[in-house]
């Protein structure tokens, strides 16, 4: 025999605060999220890199090695300090804000304290992403400057030993 439906009965969930879900700060804890702040700083370590591609393709269609076609340097100069600066403010800009909206949200912080952790957030996050490019950036520079002393330390060895064959050792 088949029983009848009987819809089930709505009971309230216990008196929960929302507060009590959301992470209470310890006294152990640190208020910077550090996973936040490294995600933002590689979005805007990669952002750049891509902005600084799209600038160097740009850049490359707009000067030509025929004289008199093409851009000025003048013009090509302040074309790049441009666009640099706008790629650098736009990806630190998006990586910031990732790292300020990634951040653990903290219960008992007023809006002032918010604003203030989403900032730092942000500016660590542009700090971490600024140092990273430099380590890059002097570890490239550095490879390239070696392999050209490297290669004019071994033109100038071959230099010496045509000159000493040259003039039969008397050097």
């Amino acid at each position: 025999m088949a029983t009848p439906y009987s819809a089930p009965v709505y009971t309230p969930a216990p008196d929960v605060e929302l507060a009590d879900t959301l992470a209470r700060p310890s006294a152990n804890t640190s208020a910077v999220s550090w996973a936040a702040v490294f995600a933002g700083a590689a979005a805007a370590a990669s952002l750049g890199l891509i902005l600084l591609i799209l600038g160097t393709g740009l850049g490359m269609t707009a000067v030509s090695p025929w004289a008199n076609e093409g851009i000025s340097a003048t013009t090509f100069g302040v074309t790049t300090i441009v666009w640099l600066t706008l790629s650098q403010l736009l990806s630190s800009g998006m990586g910031g804000y990732l790292a300020g909206r990634l951040r653990t949200k903290w219960a008992d912080a007023a809006r002032d304290e918010v604003y203030f952790r989403d900032t730092a957030h942000g500016f660590l996050s542009w700090a971490v992403a600024t140092l990273v490019t430099a380590a890059l950036l002097t570890s490239a520079v550095g490879a390239i400057v070696g392999a050209g002393v490297q290669a004019g330390a071994s033109v100038a060895s071959g230099v010496a030993s045509s000159a000493a064959l040259a003039t039969g050792g008397a050097l």
